[in-house]
C-alpha cells in the first residue's frame, strides 16, 4: 500500500492525532491536536528493501520511529537514521495495509516484533504500542492516514488564498548551478535585500543584478536535496529562527541535520503536469513548501492567512 509522502495518523475510534508528547524520550501518544500543527506531521519514506515497507519520520525533528528498547512494546521517535536489518531490535521498518472499517478507508500498521509482524495499536492511555496476538475487536488499531498536502490545499482555499500550482504528484526538479528565481505572483526576482542583506524578497527588476544571483549546491546526503547560497553575500538560506518560518540568507555553513531548525536543505520539485521552468522549493526540515508573504519567502503556513498568493517560482 502506498501512503502519501506527508501524513497525519488519526485514530478512527476517537479522532485524536499521533504526536510526540515528550521531546527528550520521544514518546508517541494519540491526543487532541490541530491538524496543521507540525507536531503531528510525519513523512513516509519508502524502504530501500522494497516490499511496500516504509520508515516513518517525524517532520519536526527528523527522527524515525522505532521500539523504545529491546523487548519493549512501546514505540518512540528517536532514531537518527533508518535501519532495515530486521534482525536488529531497533529496526525502523513498518508495513502499512489497507482496510475498511465501518465504511471508512483506514490502514493497519505492522512492525517486526519478536521475529514476526505484529499490529500497532492505541492503548487505553493513548500510547502507540506494538502487540502480539491481539484481539482485534478489543483494541484500537484502525488509523486514518490523512494526506497533509490535501489538507494544506484545503486550508489555503478556505482562507481565500489562491493556489497557483498544485503540490500533488510532484517530481524532482534539477536546477542549474547558478540561478535567478522569479515569482509568478509579481514577476520580480528574488534578491538579498540591499538594505536588509539577510532578507529574501521578490523585489528585483534586473535579472543580471548580483543581488538576484543564487548558487545551488548539491547536498552530501543526496536524494535531490540542495543548499541554496546567495552569491552576493555567500550566505546559505535557512529559517530566521527556531520559532520563525521566514527564509533568510544567513547561514555561514551548510547544515544537513534535519533535527535542527537551522537546517539549510531544500528539495526542488515541480508538478508532474508542468513542463516549463517552474519550481516549488520545499523546506526539508519542516517538510513544507515555500510561499510568498508580503513578497518575502516563507516556509509552510503563513503567520497571516489572507491577501497573499502561494506562488510557483520560475527560474531563469
Amino acid at each position: 500500500m502506498e501512503l502519501p509522502r506527508f501524513v497525519l495518523f488519526k485514530s478512527l475510534e476517537n479522532n485524536t492525532y499521533l504526536r510526540c508528547t515528550n521531546e527528550r524520550q520521544g514518546d508517541l501518544r494519540f491526543v487532541e491536536a490541530e491538524d496543521l500543527s507540525l507536531d503531528v506531521k510525519h513523512e513516509v519514506v519508502m524502504a530501500k528493501c522494497g516490499g511496500g515497507l516504509v520508515h516513518i519520520r517525524r517532520c519536526k525533528t527528523g527522527k524515525y520511529l522505532r521500539r523504545h528498547s529491546e523487548g519493549s512494546a512501546s514505540l518512540v521517535v528517536v532514531a537518527d537514521d533508518p535501519e532495515e536489518d530486521q534482525s536488529k531490535w531497533y529496526c525502523t521498518l513498518f508495513k502499512p495495509s489497507p482496510y475498511t472499517k465501518d465504511g471508512v478507508n483506514v490502514i493497519l500498521l505492522q512492525y517486526f516484533h519478536h521475529g514476526e509482524w505484529s499490529f500497532l495499536y492505541r492503548n487505553n492511555d493513548g500510547y502507540f504500542r506494538v502487540g502480539e496476538h491481539l484481539q482485534v475487536s478489543k483494541v484500537d488499531l484502525h488509523f486514518i492516514a490523512v494526506d497533509w498536502v490535501s489538507l494544506m490545499i484545503k486550508f489555503l482555499k478556505d482562507a481565500d488564498i489562491e493556489v497557483i500550482v498544485s503540490v500533488e504528484n510532484r517530481k524532482l526538479r534539477t536546477l542549474p548551478r547558478f540561478v535567478v528565481f522569479r515569482s509568478t505572483h509579481n514577476n520580480k526576482y528574488l534578491c538579498c535585500d540591499e538594505d536588509e542583506p539577510n532578507l529574501l524578497r521578490f523585489n528585483g527588476k534586473d535579472s543580471m543584478s548580483p543581488y538576484s544571483k543564487h548558487e545551488v549546491v548539491m547536498a552530501k546526503r543526496g536524494d535531490g536535496l540542495v543548499h541554496i547560497r546567495c552569491c552576493c553575500t555567500g550566505k546559505f538560506w535557512r529559517r530566521l529562527s527556531e520559532d520563525d518560518h521566514w527564509i533568510v540568507a544567513e547561514a555561514d555553513e551548510a547544515e544537513e541535520d534535519l533535527s535542527k531548525w537551522s537546517c539549510t536543505l531544500f528539495w526542488p520539485c515541480y508538478d508532474g503536469k508542468e513542463y516549463g521552468n517552474g519550481v516549488q522549493l520545499q523546506h526539508s526540515q519542516l517538510g513544507e513548501n515555500t510561499s510568498l508573504y508580503q513578497n518575502c519567502l516563507t516556509a509552510g503556513k503563513s503567520p497571516h492567512t489572507t491577501t497573499e498568493k502561494v506562488g510557483l517560482i520560475a527560474f531563469d
